[in-house]
């Protein structure tokens, strides 16, 4: 169960934020809120990276995926302000939980392999079924 702690830890501090970031949206203009979490972020990882010992190791198949990686958060970030600012976070966060279906298929792919059983199929599924239910129960 401990290995679970650190997922849940991140649905408590992205429920958290995505509720915020509504809340933020009311006084602030998306591009200064973009700026200054961008800033705060950046201050943060990079004291973090001179906190401890690090390998600074990186060839150029982690370089490829670490650019694909920044990337896709980038743009998935400016779509979650975006789905927030037009929607509100209790509907975005709804509809974005059905996520890990994309995550699961873009693995697969990468790998060539199937990387889940059965039953971890059929609870994605549930999230996935549960979020286009609750977009079409929400149509007006």
């Amino acid at each position: 169960m401990k290995d679970y702690i650190p997922a849940i830890l991140v649905a408590l501090f992205w429920g958290v934020s995505y509720g915020a970031c509504e809340q933020s949206l009311k006084s602030v203009d998306k591009k200064i809120f973009l700026l200054i979490t961008g800033i705060v972020t950046g201050f943060f990882w990079t004291s973090y990276y001179f906190i401890g010992k690090s390998e600074n190791k990186i060839d150029s198949i982690g370089l490829f995926w670490l650019l694909v990686s920044v990337i896709a958060a980038l743009l998935g970030n400016y779509y979650c302000l975006k789905a927030i600012e037009q929607m509100g976070s209790v509907k975005a966060s709804v509809i974005e939980i059905s996520y890990p279906i994309f995550c699961a298929l873009f693995i697969m792919l990468v790998q060539m392999k199937i990387t889940m059983n059965i039953q971890q199929i059929i609870c994605m599924f549930i999230v996935i079924f549960g979020s286009a239910g609750f977009m079409w129960c929400g149509r007006n």
